[in-house]
């Protein structure tokens, strides 16, 4: 499925992949996936704010209409829970509502940046 030149991969079309898996194995692939597809979406467009309750323009992300299928908020959450501990991501709010999509982890966009004062215009 394309939504605007954006690829889902091919879970996205499996309906068990939509609902939060209760075996921890099954579950841990299942955050890995969730997280890459996230983090790819996000990139592709620009998307930096997500929404646990899925308000707002990312929701072709969380359902697939073809299979009638929408990720609900614990699964969501579970998800977003996954990039806080893999460093892709911050909840802004303490009720867990506003997420911030980090793409690329903090330590590599220290990497990124400038390695030296006099590299960044910096003035001591």
């Amino acid at each position: 499925m394309a939504a605007g030149g954006f690829t889902f991969p091919f879970f996205h079309e499996y309906p068990p992949y939509f609902t939060l898996q209760p075996v921890k194995e099954t579950k841990d692939k299942q955050c890995q996936l969730w997280g890459a597809l996230i983090l790819s979406y996000c990139k592709h467009y620009k998307i930096y704010v997500l929404s646990a309750d899925g308000a707002g323009d990312e929701t072709a992300l969380f359902k697939n209409d073809k299979i009638n299928r929408k990720l609900n908020t614990e699964a969501r959450r579970a998800f977003f829970d996954y990039l806080v501990v893999q460093g892709n991501g911050v909840w802004l709010d303490q009720s867990q509502q506003q997420f911030l999509v980090l793409w690329k982890k903090v330590c590599c966009h220290a990497m990124t940046g400038a390695h030296s004062p006099r590299q960044s215009n910096f003035v001591l």
